[in-house]
């Protein structure tokens, strides 16, 4: 019988080519657990370097950065103490490049495995940058035979039943896993406990946590045994480093005495916690530790207002009110009651007077357009000001204080164009790039009753109900709300979702929203044709299968799909 691993699932914040943060943390993990006794370090994918680095791993000097790492964490375990699995990318077989995981005890090498299944789909572009890696045994580490494997394998039967095949005694599998709704279970009974069920071994999943530019990885390490039981889930949206014991008898390996078992957040808490995790790290991680945003006394400039509060702190988040003579007195009174709830400075400076000025020097031409025929491009054109006063404005403050702009537009809107470039869509991050509208009002309810950890802003209502009880309105015109423009949210997010997320096809949509199918199809158009925009947007946390950043490819210059259709006879 050998003696119980005692093994640290080292679920740490990482930064994309950071060698020596990155090294500092990896050694910072190393030493912890050999303080505990620990005999294994497991290491989330790419660790090194951490994920993903697109094609920046193709740089000489990061990839000798990256060998150097690796080297240096050679001789850490020269000193004795525990094992450390770590992962980076590697430049073997005549210049391919592989995504591999390393295991590495007193000073020596003790073997790697080369990912194989290399994901190329949503966010992921690995086929661009790497080879694929053949198929590895099974890794001996103190008597104890570990299958060893990297991310998107363990979705997959084949390694992991070939591990089984070779006796492997548990499956370590190293994950950069991004946050999506829903998908702490899905990765849970999809894929872990599926996985120990049909070879039969226990499993013990480690995940990176942390923002890196739209990606927010979650965390939720996990153990499961043979039988697919859970025996450990580690913290969401935080940094820990968690010991588990695997006992090797002769019936069979086993984890047992687990130190925790965190219970998976329901959607709203989840979706809230990556936003903060993602506005976080993204303003940190670009040398932010203040930000700025227009308060327009609407929801969305509200629960903006909140996230960054609860990432930042109240006293690093500052609004700003920026009436003009179409604001209403309820948005005013609304903003400094947000301000006041969350603990936040709030500024006034009204745009009056440039509008004023801009409309004096654009009169001649505003005239002549209106001449010819395009009064309701002059009306845009004047809304559209007001909109790119506010941004010019906001983007000043943000040059003269060092404090990053935050960009205030839901995803209903970002989908649909209902937004100004070079306006309301200045800003270097946008939190609520990946959520739709409804969605938007109830964050706001479950923030008002809710609290969670790593949350900095302040306990109870943050955000006055009357913000959450009134029509929402760009306030661009007299009496103006956005349902002159747009179908009810509860509509167009019910087509948003289906055109979007689960790519149905039209006629699909149409059955199954039971809409007009002249409105859905005008939706689709708006969608289609606001492509442009959502090119130049500010990027956001990633929460959906579906989100508007780097995982969309999407050509800006075609017909949109209704125009496609018609002229092909087929709607």
């Amino acid at each position: 019988m050998t003696a119980p691993l005692k093994i640290v699932s080292a679920q740490v914040a990482l930064k994309v080519n950071d060698y020596a943060g990155n090294l500092a943390r990896i050694k910072k993990s190393w030493e912890d657990a050999k303080a505990k006794g620990a005999d294994l370090v497991v290491l989330p994918e790419l660790s090194i370097s951490n994920y993903a680095l697109q094609d920046s791993v193709e740089n000489p000097d990061l990839r000798q950065c990256a060998m150097q790492s690796l080297e240096e964490v050679r001789k850490m375990t020269a000193q004795g103490g525990p094992g450390i699995i770590v992962g980076l990318s590697q430049t073997l077989d005549g210049g391919n490049i592989y995504n591999t995981a390393v295991l590495l005890e007193n000073g020596f090498n003790l073997g790697m495995v080369r990912k194989k299944h290399l994901p190329n789909y949503d966010v992921f572009d690995e086929k661009r940058n790497y080879a694929s890696g053949e198929s590895t045994g099974p890794l001996k580490f103190r008597g104890v035979k570990l299958g060893l494997l990297i991310c998107e394998d363990v979705w997959f039967t084949d390694v992991t039943g070939e591990l089984d095949a070779e006796e492997a005694q548990v499956i370590i599998a190293i994950n950069a896993s991004p946050a999506e709704e829903g998908k702490p279970a899905r990765r849970l009974a999809e894929v872990v406990q599926k996985r120990a069920e049909e070879t039969g071994l226990p499993l013990l999943y480690v995940n990176s946590v942390g923002g890196e530019d739209e990606v927010v990885f979650d965390g939720f390490s996990m153990a499961v045994n043979a039988n697919g039981k859970l025996m450990y889930r580690g913290r969401g949206f935080a940094d820990s480093e968690d010991m588990l014991t695997l006992n090797i008898p002769k019936k069979g390996p086993a984890f047992f005495d687990p130190a925790l078992i965190t219970p998976e957040p329901e959607r709203l808490e989840y979706i809230w916690r990556a936003l903060v995790m993602g506005t976080r790290d993204y303003l940190n991680k670009a040398g932010f530790d203040k930000a700025i945003l227009g308060s327009s006394g609407g929801i969305d400039s509200a629960v903006v207002a909140a996230i960054a509060t609860d990432a930042l702190g109240a006293k690093n988040v500052t609004q700003y009110r920026l009436p003009s003579q179409f604001t209403e007195k309820l948005s005013n009174t609304a903003a400094d009651d947000l301000a006041r709830l969350l603990g936040n400075d709030i500024r006034e400076i009204a745009i009056e007077p440039a509008f004023t000025a801009l409309q004096a020097m654009l009169q001649g031409e505003f005239a002549r357009a209106g001449a010819s025929g395009r009064q309701k491009g002059v009306a845009l054109a004047q809304e559209n000001l007001q909109a790119r006063i506010r941004g010019t404005t906001l983007m000043a403050i943000s040059n003269a204080t060092g404090a990053m702009l935050l960009s205030t537009g839901n995803k209903s809107e970002v989908a649909v164009g209902y937004c100004t470039l070079y306006g309301d869509m200045n800003g270097g991050y946008n939190p609520l790039k990946d959520v739709y509208k409804m969605d938007v009002y109830a964050l706001a309810q479950w923030r008002n009753t809710h609290h969670a950890p790593g949350l900095l802003g302040p306990k109870g209502m943050v955000i006055p109900q009357a913000i959450i009880d009134r029509a929402p309105s760009a306030e661009l015109s007299a009496g103006q709300k956005d349902s002159d423009s747009l179908p009810p949210y509860p509509v167009l997010d019910k087509i948003l979702r289906a055109y979007n997320e689960a790519a149905k096809p039209l006629a699909q949509i149409i059955r199954e929203t039971g809409e007009d199918p002249a409105l859905v199809q005008h939706v689709i158009t708006l969608v289609d044709r606001a492509e442009f925009k959502r090119g130049q947007s500010a990027p956001g946390p990633k929460i959906t299968s579906g989100s508007f950043g780097s995982g969309r490819r999407w050509p800006v210059l075609q017909p949109d799909l209704p125009s496609a259709l018609r002229g092909m006879g087929m709607i």
